[in-house]
């Protein structure tokens, strides 16, 4: 979601997610509701978190906890958000509240962003 809504505000930078425990499909309830926002993900498959990655970006951001306990990630850290994994989410509002979280926490990233150029 974060990457989806990154790359639909940015103009100026491009946003590439993965998880430490990607899942092996897109959830249903989350192409669901990033359709509410304008936004098909359907396409999109989740992506494994490589060393790789952690070398090429300017900047990291992880959601959740789960990134700490990977261990490889500590010396580029830029900040946690400390959002919620929507997996473990029971109701599709739940998961709608992270969307709507992560969405705002996109948009602040966006912001700050464009203001350094």
């Amino acid at each position: 979601m974060a990457e989806a809504f990154f790359n639909k505000f940015s103009k100026n930078h491009k946003a590439i997610s993965a998880g430490t425990n990607a899942a092996h499909h897109m959830s249903d309830i989350i192409i669901d509701l990033m359709k509410e926002e304008g936004i098909d993900i359907s396409n999109q498959r989740p992506k494994q978190l490589k060393s790789e990655m952690v070398e090429k970006a300017s900047r990291i951001i992880a959601l959740g906890d789960t990134v700490k306990k990977s261990g490889f990630l500590q010396v580029k850290m830029a900040e946690n958000w400390h959002i919620p994994d929507p997996i473990f989410c029971k109701t599709k509002d739940d998961v709608r509240k992270i969307r709507d979280m992560i969405k705002e926490r996109v948009l602040n990233l966006v912001k700050e962003l464009d203001k350094k150029g």
